[in-house]
């Protein structure tokens, strides 16, 4: 299997996006890029509930997540990856210093491409 067209070839990957149809979107871009989606959440609350599962954090490679989601902004959730060493991107409509304080941080700006999505993201994996 060439990994340059499957860049997340093997990864188990999470959606946190509040938007179904930009949700089932990033879901199928992950998926043909070798991703394993094994959860989509709109909020905070419900991703930060799977996190705290250990066996659901343990099969955990790498998220995806957007800013802004149904009951708040995803700063919490961004805090608790960091503190599992679960590599992420966050996608925003928003401007990069509302979304991230940290200079090395990336942000994706929406709309996201399939590739950049999936190349980011890939790239945090490999660099985590």
């Amino acid at each position: 299997m060439n990994t340059d067209l499957r860049p997340l070839a093997g990864k188990r990957v999470l959606v946190v996006e509040d938007e179904p149809l930009i949700a089932m979107d990033y879901a199928s871009h992950l998926t043909e890029a070798g991703a394993q989606v094994i959860g989509t959440f709109a909020s905070v609350r419900d991703a930060m509930r799977f996190l705290r599962s250990s066996a659901s954090a343990s099969t955990l490679d790498a998220a995806v997540v957007d800013f802004v989601l149904a009951d708040r902004n995803s700063e919490p959730l961004q805090v608790a990856l960091k503190q599992r060493d679960i590599p992420f991107v966050v996608v925003s409509a928003f401007p990069r210093p509302l979304v991230r304080t940290e200079a090395s941080e990336r942000i994706l700006q929406k709309p996201v491409s399939a590739k950049t999505l999936c190349d980011e993201l890939g790239n945090a994996c490999r660099a985590a």
